[in-house]
């Protein structure tokens, strides 16, 4: 892991920790142009990834960005990258809105009407909602950007079946001269505050009360929900795959009691089990 920087300029600024690194290759990556594809020219299989959506691209192992600052341990710069992909998603989200408003496509419609492929994959969830309704608008723009974050960032697998999170959990007990077992431990904690898994329910002053999707954290992925473009990787998933573990059957395996002990890990581990 020492050695593995990945296979771009904007991987190997984020292996570097060098957040104003990294911001620069961002600004020079956002001033390129998106090329124009006609729907006869693309087949919605891959992610075009031009301008400030590079943020959002693979190497050949798999990893994104996120995969690489859990690898690394560089917990500020997972939460820098979790920052400007947000901004990211809901400038191309707020975009779209506003070409379709300008379009009149928007006026007095529903929403959940659209076809989800001419979206772009957006999805309305709420109700008659309409750009004059602010707080509808609000949540619903919330809730999109939560949904592309875990789509584009935090629940994309790598080639062995892993998500930032259960790499994290993997790799828990994996130190060397530069990361340190509390390293590792912050970094998992940093991943499971950042995942949507909690989902807000209300809050009363200091007082949060949040649901919790086990999804990942104890309950494997299910693959039938990624859909790889090659047909030869499509064949060789496998519900089963040793690899496609959750977090906390990872730290069990690792025997990583500090891990266990974090709130989060220890509460779901107390009520289910």
């Amino acid at each position: 892991a020492d050695f593995y920087f990945g296979e771009y300029p904007l991987q190997f600024a984020v292996c570097a920790n060098s957040i104003e690194i990294f911001d620069l290759v961002m600004s020079f990556a956002s001033s390129v142009e998106p090329v124009q594809l006609n729907d006869s020219d693309y087949d919605g299989s891959r992610d075009i990834l031009l301008g400030a959506n590079v943020i959002f691209m693979r190497d050949s192992s798999g990893n994104t960005m996120l995969h690489l600052c859990v690898i690394h341990g560089l917990v500020d710069m997972f939460n820098h990258i979790i920052s400007v992909a947000t901004r990211t998603i809901m400038r191309d989200i707020e975009f779209w809105f506003h070409s379709m408003k300008w379009s009149g496509q928007s006026k007095n419609q529903s929403f959940q009407s659209y076809d989800i492929k001419k979206t772009k994959g957006f999805s309305f969830i709420e109700k008659n909602l309409q750009r004059s309704d602010e707080d509808n608008y609000d949540k619903w723009l919330q809730s999109e950007v939560n949904a592309k974050l875990d789509e584009m960032l935090l629940l994309v697998l790598n080639c062995q079946l892993r998500s930032p999170l259960t790499l994290a959990a993997s790799l828990s007990t994996e130190v060397s001269g530069i990361i340190t077992k509390e390293n590792r431990k912050e970094m998992l904690k940093t991943v499971l505050s950042s995942t949507s898994n909690k989902i807000k329910l209300w809050d009363f002053g200091p007082i949060v009360c949040y649901n919790i999707n086990l999804k990942g954290v104890d309950i494997a992925y299910n693959l039938e929900e990624y859909h790889p473009t090659d047909s030869e990787e499509s064949s060789s998933l496998n519900q089963k795959d040793a690899n496609n573990l959750s977090a906390i059957s990872w730290l069990c395996i690792n025997k990583d009691t500090a891990c266990i002990d974090l709130p989060v890990i220890k509460n779901i581990i107390e009520r289910k089990w």
